[in-house]
């Protein structure tokens, strides 16, 4: 190394040396306003970086503690099943808690059981019961005359369309005039029996009042005026008083009564033709109760219609009842007795071999199944299914023209009759007088109603012919659940 490197680097020394003095005194003269700079500087990065450091552990704390009261949001609205008063049930989101599980649970049993409550309450008055609770005296039952013969006669040799036809169908023909009797309905007086009061009359005029022996005799022209007018008042007396004896009138063949099976060439003893036969029978006694259900709306109608209340109506007939005369009562035939009418497409044909008729078939009864209304098929949505069977009439009669709206709420409220169809036309009654139907001052309509009622299975089925019931596929009355306690009649322990 030269000297003069050797003099340039001592030099550099002594003058750093003398900066650090210089540096040192600047420090010492100066110490309390560098050290708050520093600190000014320094503290907020240092507790950036401590509070960092301290807070790691509280935000993962707090996470964990919004991730659990998520979890809580998410189960504490929850769907409930709520069952409504139609039988629906909706999904409602609640609170749940103890409280809120009881009232859903009580409610849900408590609609379970008055939707089931008010099915039984339905067939009750669909049967027509009484008051009793077990309903012993039901208005709607099968006629102590057939019940030998449904669901099936016990003896082989009863089972026969001849022996059916001599029995079961004759005393079907004693039910119908009985019915109708008890109702004091009768058609218009028969011309001949007009037609012998007016004789009669016309004699008593001539032998009483104009002391001679026939017509020919009368030669004063006002003589024969009287008498003719006597004979349209004697008329008019024999209608009036025969319509006083009348509740109200209904034409002869009105109501198309299923008819008894004629001798064919078809072997009477076939399993096929008997079954068809007994199927008949039975619709006959269904029948019987629609008919008693529709006339005795007619019947309450007129009684509620007439001036004096009661049964005055029945009494005076036709001339003061709001219904005046039935024309047509025309009942669709259902099941196998449509198909022996002619409806092949109302049920399937019956086997020829009885014993494949036997044994429950078809669909069983279940209050709480679901109905589906189907209103493709019938203005109401109500159809035949497993629960109750739709039969549909054609009711035509002659009523007075402002009580037409009281016809229908009449037969609206005797039996699960709705009325889905009606046409009207005005009446001339003094046409309807010639034929001998007298109806009364007020202005009459005819009107043609269709109706529809409900039959429901649980016991319309209870007699019904088995071949019936698989033509209807239904399995008939559902078994009854025994109270709590009891033993099933299946599994009761043998007698002795």
């Amino acid at each position: 190394m030269s000297e003069d490197e050797e003099s340039g680097k001592q030099d550099r020394s002594a003058a750093m040396k003398a900066y650090a003095e210089v540096a040192v005194v600047f420090v010492k003269q100066r110490w309390v306003p560098l050290l708050c700079a520093v600190l000014v500087v320094a503290a907020p990065l240092t507790a950036w970086l401590l509070v960092d450091v301290a807070r790691e552990p509280v935000l993962t704390a707090i996470k964990q503690r919004s991730d659990a009261f998520d979890k809580l949001a998410a189960t504490e609205k929850v769907p409930v099943e709520v069952r409504k008063a139609d039988g629906t049930t909706a999904s409602e989101s609640v609170t749940l808690n103890e409280e809120i599980v009881k009232r859903v649970a009580a409610n849900n049993r408590s609609i379970g059981g008055g939707s089931l409550a008010l099915y039984e309450q339905a067939v009750r008055r669909n049967r027509g019961c009484d008051a009793s609770a077990d309903c012993a005296k039901p208005r709607h039952q099968v006629a102590a005359q057939f019940l030998p013969h449904f669901p099936m006669p016990e003896a082989a040799a009863d089972r026969t369309v001849a022996k059916l036809r001599e029995n079961g169908f004759f005393e079907a023909e004693k039910l119908r005039k009985a019915l109708e009797k008890s109702y004091g309905v009768e058609t218009a007086p028969k011309p001949s029996a007009v037609l012998d009061n007016v004789q009669r009359a016309e004699q008593e005029y001539l032998a009483g009042t104009l002391r001679k022996k026939n017509r020919a005799e009368i030669t004063e022209p006002r003589e024969l005026e009287a008498l003719n007018q006597h004979l349209i008042d004697a008329r008019k007396e024999f209608l009036v008083q025969h319509a006083a004896q009348v509740a109200f009138y209904m034409d002869p063949w009105a109501i198309n009564w299923p008819e008894a099976p004629q001798e064919t060439a078809e072997k009477s003893d076939s399993p096929a033709a008997f079954e068809r036969a007994l199927s008949t029978l039975f619709q006959f006694q269904w029948d019987l109760w629609l008919v008693d259900d529709v006339f005795a709306a007619i019947r309450r109608m007129n009684e509620e219609g007439s001036p004096s209340g009661g049964a005055s109506a029945a009494v005076r007939g036709p001339m003061v009842a709001p219904v005046k005369r039935v024309m047509e009562l025309q009942i669709s035939p259902i099941g196998m007795a449509a198909a022996a009418a002619g409806d092949a497409s109302a049920a399937p044909p019956a086997e020829e071999n009885a014993e494949a008729a036997a044994g429950p078939t078809g669909e069983p009864i279940d209050p709480k199944g679901a109905v589906e209304p189907d209103f493709a098929s019938s203005l109401t949505g109500l159809k035949s299914n497993q629960l109750f069977d739709v039969r549909t009439a054609r009711l035509r009669v002659v009523v007075e023209t402002a009580a037409i709206p009281r016809l229908i709420d009449a037969l609206a409220r005797q039996n699960f009759i709705s009325v889905t169809g009606l046409s009207m036309a005005p009446v001339d009654a003094f046409a309807a007088a010639k034929q001998g139907y007298v109806y009364g001052p007020q202005p009459c309509s005819d009107v043609t109603l269709t109706l529809q009622s409900v039959w429901f299975r649980e016991w319309v089925t209870e007699r019904m012919p088995t071949a019936m019931r698989k033509a209807l596929n239904t399995a008939g009355p559902a078994p009854k659940e025994p109270p709590p306690g009891e033993t099933p009649p299946a599994e009761a322990a043998p007698q002795g």
